[in-house]
């Protein structure tokens, strides 16, 4: 019988191979762990985020002039010089007044909801964009409606709507279908969220979440409460794979 003897040498380096090997295992253990707390502050910013960007409806200052001439012919005129005539109303009169049509682009030009200060000649109104007409061709502004707010009377608004969480039914394959881009919503300014969230962490495939589960605190969704928001869709693909494996378990 042969005796294997191991040199001191080999020893040493089967002994360097083992601490390379718990070092290596260490780092990584260490890497995961700090991959996990970076995950977790994340999480803690984005809804840190969210909480700031619900509770705090953006305003934006426009400055205005009062109209002195009223008609076709002067509103002609404005637009020629990029200027955007418009009336204030829901107060104790209506304001007409004209704008610089690049000071509508933030307002406009955006998924997002905002209240507005309107400073026309050093008056200011706190109102709402509450509509407003393009061109049928060159979708220039034509003309803006605003609606003066006051801290005791409900308002309307079209909110945007914001999804949440990472659905069950994505993992699964599933594709996340949004119906409602933007939600009617009633409430005090004070009240008037800047977005409504719509968490779908717990949907999966097929499934559907409706106006009526979306919690609300201080405003009311106006619109049916089996309105769908937000779905799971099945691709065709799983579909037929699925029904695969459905024949397969019957045999």
């Amino acid at each position: 019988m042969q005796t294997i003897h191991t040199s001191t040498s080999s020893q040493k380096v089967l002994g360097l191979g083992g601490c390379r090997a718990r070092k290596i295992g260490t780092q990584f253990v260490r890497r995961e762990a700090f991959q996990a707390i970076r995950r977790a502050i994340g999480e803690l910013f984005f809804y840190f985020f969210i909480f700031l960007y619900t509770t705090n409806m953006e305003t934006i200052e426009i400055l205005g002039y009062k109209r002195a001439n009223l008609g076709k012919a002067e509103s002609k005129k404005l637009r020629i010089n990029a200027y955007v005539p418009g009336v204030v109303y829901g107060g104790t009169e209506q304001v007409h007044f004209y704008v610089p049509m690049v000071l509508l682009r933030e307002l406009v030009y955006t998924p997002k909801a905002h209240f507005v200060n309107l400073n026309i000649e050093g008056v200011v109104y706190r109102c709402i964009l509450q509509e407003i007409q393009f061109h049928p061709v060159s979708e220039m502004i034509l003309h803006v409606d605003f609606l003066q707010i006051f801290d005791d009377k409900k308002i309307k608004m079209e909110i945007p709507t914001a999804f949440i969480g990472k659905a069950v039914g994505v993992a699964k394959g599933g594709v996340l279908s949004k119906k409602q881009r933007k939600l009617l919503i009633a409430s005090y300014p004070k009240d008037m969220p800047s977005v409504v969230h719509v968490d779908v962490s717990d949907l999966d495939l097929g499934q559907i979440i409706r106006v009526h589960q979306i919690p609300t605190e201080q405003y009311m969704i106006l619109a049916l409460p089996n309105t769908p928001v937000a779905s799971i869709e099945i691709p065709r693909a799983l579909r037929s794979a699925a029904s695969k494996e459905e024949k397969k378990a019957k045999k």
